[in-house]
């Protein structure tokens, strides 16, 4: 672990520190302090982190890091959550060993729930055999006036007949009920029965209610009733729930739904939008696709009711507008190719956001085979990119920019099928491209990489370039011929980019929106850039690239889209632009 406090200038390894004061709480008999296995930062205090450990011993900071302490709880946490509003107070759960039992006892593996109110000093036992919890209150509804809202109110998802060893829930169970208590359960009560998993949001708490081995109907509840008055999600007729569904937005009150496609081994399904209570959906676009752990839809934060998704398009060649209409059925064609891919399904748990991982890239490649016809020619030729701007009540094709960077004119035109295409996370399976990039801070700015065309271009060493739009996405321009790792600060006054495909020596910086750029060294040697990160509100001038150094020779290059890249040790920079060019933005919230 490393620390700096310069913006990124100056760095301080930590691990003698960890290592001491790891030394001074270890048990008798043990030597391994450990490793850390998460950083969690807290909701409530930017200057409060816990670190947790491989091992049993864990480190809090109440100053980012300058001092440290560690904490023996004896187990090894797996989870851990802060509550939302109490800073001293958390949540951890972690799985029992055959070490926790003496030796005239069975050996049971399960899962334990835990309460601190101390910053783990000390912890209180709350229930074994939990499959999921949250804790029941949120920023959001402790600021309203209800009196319905108890600060230490926690749910749970829990078999209370279940023994012996604890089984990750590979399929939807009916004996899973989903619990509260007000009191740390000295009591508890039954929130919803057959309620199996919980996805807490600031507005809405859904739960996946099982209704059998392989279904389940979503239950939501409202912060202004506590989130205790659970209500069935209203779907389109006749749309059943068996896989697993993720919580994509709510920033606007409205719920976007993403609820995978169980027919056919594809890796896509359907998005729904809800109301302003969140209990009833409408379809929304079908046929979304999923890459590796994450689904081809980004929130574009820049402009509100703006949204981006990539689908796999039946009706390819045809432009225009897509109208969200009933949902396709699928074809005896689609499932007989299908189900000859399909050796393995995996079954995932719901997740709380696009950024949770559902499978690796590993797995998601076991569900599409690229040597099989129906893959290459059906599916992965059929991938367009949608925009709506006005919650998805309609979707349209990206219109494409009317000249490239130098001047030349685009004929590409939606209404012959041809439109702008951008990478998401199904793509990436070969090569890690940005997805589409906004801030809030930075009104109607979007980066992307993509291409141009009658379809998103999934052929390894296909020719990406790197567009960007200042009005929410509806006029592009192409930025770059090669696709770039991005940033945003100064509320948008500044782009900081660089290639990810090829190593450089060289960042490019604009002032005005990437109308015009500059380059600036930043290596004497060739780097791998990885990322370029700036602080989370994006409005300072003060940029840090870090990748790897590029130990290639001119010999092992192949051109500029090589995947076998020779790695060198890891290097990160810290750029301040406020002194080279233009004046940072004041008078700006």
């Amino acid at each position: 672990i490393y620390r700096s406090r310069d913006r990124g200038e100056n760095w301080k390894k930590l691990h003698q520190l960890m290592h001491q004061t790891g030394m001074n709480v270890i048990d008798d008999g043990q030597t391994d302090i450990g490793m850390v296995r998460k950083i969690i930062q807290s909701p409530v205090d930017d200057n409060l982190v816990v670190f947790t450990g491989t091992s049993g011993i864990n480190w809090v900071t109440e100053d980012c890091g300058a001092n440290l302490r560690a904490l023996n709880s004896g187990k090894k946490i797996h989870e851990y959550q802060f509550h939302p509003t109490q800073r001293s107070w958390a949540l951890a759960a972690g799985w029992t060993s055959c070490a926790d039992f003496a030796d005239d006892e069975p050996c049971e593996i399960y899962k334990e729930l835990y309460v601190t109110k101390d910053l783990g000093n000390s912890w209180q036992y709350l229930k074994s055999y939990v499959f999921d919890f949250s804790w029941g209150t949120t920023s959001y509804s402790s600021k309203l006036r209800s009196g319905k809202d108890v600060e230490s109110r926690i749910f749970i998802t829990h078999d209370p007949d279940l023994k012996g060893h604890q089984k990750t829930r590979e399929r939807w169970r009916q004996s899973v009920h989903l619990y509260h208590s007000d009191d740390f359960f000295k009591t508890q009560k039954t929130a919803l029965e057959a309620g199996n998993s919980i996805v807490m949001t600031n507005h809405y708490m859904f739960v996946a209610k099982a209704v059998s081995n392989d279904q389940v109907k979503i239950h939501v509840s409202r912060a202004e009733a506590g989130f205790l008055d659970f209500r069935q999600a209203r779907m389109p007729k006749n749309y059943h729930i068996t896989d697993h569904f993720t919580v994509m937005d709510t920033s606007e009150k409205s719920v976007f739904l993403y609820v995978s496609d169980d027919n056919v081994a594809n890796p896509m399904g359907n998005l729904f939008v809800s109301d302003g209570l969140g209990y009833r959906f409408s379809h929304s676009l079908e046929n979304i696709v999923k890459g590796a752990g994450a689904v081809d839809f980004e929130t574009v934060e820049s402009l509100d009711g703006t949204f981006i998704a990539n689908r796999f398009d039946r009706e390819h060649g045809s432009g225009g507008e897509k109208a969200p209409g009933h949902l396709r059925e699928i074809t005896e064609e689609d499932i007989i190719a299908a189900e000859s891919m399909q050796a393995e399904k995996s079954r995932m748990n719901s997740g709380n956001g696009n950024s949770k991982q559902m499978q690796t890239a590993g797995e998601e490649k076991k569900r599409l085979n690229r040597d099989s016809p129906f893959e290459h020619e059906q599916f992965y030729h059929k991938i367009k990119t949608y925009i709506t701007h006005n919650k998805g009540a309609s979707w349209e094709l990206i219109r494409a920019p009317e000249a490239d960077m130098r001047g030349k004119p685009v004929k590409c035109f939606t209404e012959d099928g041809c439109s702008l295409h951008l990478n998401m996370y199904s793509s990436n399976n070969d090569q890690a491209f940005a997805p589409p990039y906004s801030q809030e801070s930075a009104i109607g700015l979007i980066m992307a990489v993509g291409n141009v065309g009658t379809k998103l271009d999934y052929e390894k060493g296909a020719r990406k370039g790197t567009f960007l739009s200042r009005d929410g996405g509806l006029v592009w321009s192409e930025i770059a011929k090669i696709p770039l790792i991005y940033e945003v600060g100064d509320h948008g006054g500044l782009v900081v980019a660089a290639p990810n495909i090829q190593s450089t020596t060289q960042i490019r910086y604009s002032w005005n929106e990437g109308k015009t750029w500059q380059k600036l060294t930043v290596s004497e040697q060739p780097i791998y850039v990885e990322n370029i990160i700036i602080e989370p509100k994006s409005t300072s001038q003060q940029f840090v690239v870090y990748g790897s150094y590029d130990n290639a020779t001119n010999e092992d290059a192949e051109g500029e889209y090589d995947t076998a890249r020779k790695y060198g040790d890891d290097v990160m920079i810290t750029i301040d632009f406020a002194a080279l060019h233009e004046p940072r933005c004041k008078g700006v919230d």
